[in-house]
């Protein structure tokens, strides 16, 4: 009796127990070091072997990465997630103990990247025969708050090199690719005769396969967008930004002029140097006014050919009574060109006033001020120009008048 009693004893397997923290983080210290080294081996021994929708998304990024020189991947624990809802939901899904964990991922990638970028993730661990595995990104998928994914995620990408700038692209289009590294190393010139060497000097851009990846990586507000300038944040230790990239839209981009590349080029990497100084209060009129006066310098091209469409709608008498407000950048087409064109003249015209240098200053003055932004856009016109707002808006009216007859 004794014997059997022993023999059901063995025979009934161990139960499962939620993995621990400690637990969570030997898996990521794993997992991290197997992107960084490129072993692939070792990573999918970290996750769940039954997540297999999991498995596949990670082969994906996988594949890519290994083609893309990464300076650091490492996580940071912020917390376990312990709310009820998401917790049975994970265990229900995984069929087994879970932990979820929200993590801050810190990537860099070498030669272009001066501090890691960061980004949230909300994962979660399982614990199978006694082990603990990562098993997804989808801990608050209830909650419609989803994990960060990395332009890896959409597609294979290989990475070419420029002087001074990263291109990661699809696979098969090196020299379109390399071309492209070349345009924005002339591009990062231009905009460093202008604003200055006091930023990284150094572009990562991102060539998407199509135009729902571009959205994806851009936001909605871009989609129409040759290209788009994105900064996730400023690091508050150094003050540099960090999370940089300049994504390119592949079908609008290709059917520019070598001319309208340079100029898109050279407008949104003008966004990337000025980030550190481009606060919430600064308006959309300075902040794009700026970069289409770097990108129209020096290109030869008329005031009343790069303002087509303002003229146009002068022409037309309908002369802009006010600077564009925010929300004027969120129209298309001609409308909208004309928006730029109206902050670029804006620009120009306090260029012309205090000079270049004069320029960078009223920005400067505006993106730093502890202030609201109407105190602040005051307070520059105020220190550089030596008048209000008002007045310039009447003076800014008056040369539309002359630049654009």
């Amino acid at each position: 009796m004794a014997a059997l009693l022993v023999a059901c004893t063995g025979s009934t397997p161990a139960q499962p127990h939620a993995p621990t923290l400690s637990d969570a983080r030997r898996v990521l210290a794993s997992y991290a070091g197997a992107i960084v080294t490129g072993n692939q081996q070792r990573l999918f021994a970290d996750l769940d072997p039954q997540s297999s929708r999991f498995r596949a998304q990670q082969r994906v990024d996988f594949a890519s990465l290994r083609h893309i020189p990464l300076r650091t991947w490492h996580y940071g624990i912020v917390g376990v997630i312990r709310d009820p809802a998401a917790n049975k939901a994970a265990a229900h899904r995984y069929a087994t103990q879970v932990l979820l964990v929200h993590v801050t991922l810190f990537y860099a990638l070498r030669g272009v990247d001066p501090v890691p970028s960061r980004h949230d993730q909300y994962l979660v661990f399982t614990e199978r025969d006694g082990h603990t595995y990562l098993a997804g990104d989808d801990a608050l998928t209830g909650e419609t708050i989803t994990s960060w994914v990395g332009p890896w995620r959409y597609g294979p990408l290989v990475a070419v090199s420029g002087a001074r700038s990263l291109v990661l692209g699809p696979p098969g289009e090196d020299a379109a690719l390399q071309r492209l590294a070349s345009e924005i190393d002339a591009a990062i010139a231009s905009v460093s005769s202008v604003w200055g060497t006091g930023w990284s000097q150094r572009v990562a851009a991102i060539v998407p396969a199509d135009a729902t990846t571009f959205t994806a990586l851009t936001g909605a507000g871009a989609r129409e967008s040759s290209a788009a300038a994105v900064t996730d944040g400023i690091d508050s230790g150094t003050g540099r930004p960090y999370g940089q990239r300049l994504v390119i839209n592949p079908a609008p981009f290709a059917a520019l002029t070598p001319l309208g590349r340079r100029i898109v080029l050279t407008h949104e990497i003008t966004h990337l140097a000025s980030a550190a100084v481009t606060a919430d209060i600064t308006p959309r009129w300075l902040a794009e006014g700026l970069a289409e006066y770097v990108a129209n310098l020096h290109t030869g091209q008329s005031v009343a050919t790069a303002a087509a469409e303002l003229r146009a709608q002068i022409a037309k008498g309908r002369l802009p009574t006010t600077l564009p407000s925010d929300g004027a950048f969120g129209s298309s087409g001609s409308v909208l060109a004309a928006q730029y064109e109206q902050a670029w003249l804006a620009c120009r015209l306090i260029a012309t006033r205090a000079g270049q240098s004069g320029l960078l200053r009223f920005y400067r003055a505006v993106g730093t001020a502890l202030a609201p932004r109407a105190v602040a856009v005051a307070s520059a016109f105020r220190s550089v120009l030596h008048e209000t707002q008002s007045a310039f808006v009447g003076q800014w009216r008056a040369y539309l008048r002359t630049q654009l007859p």
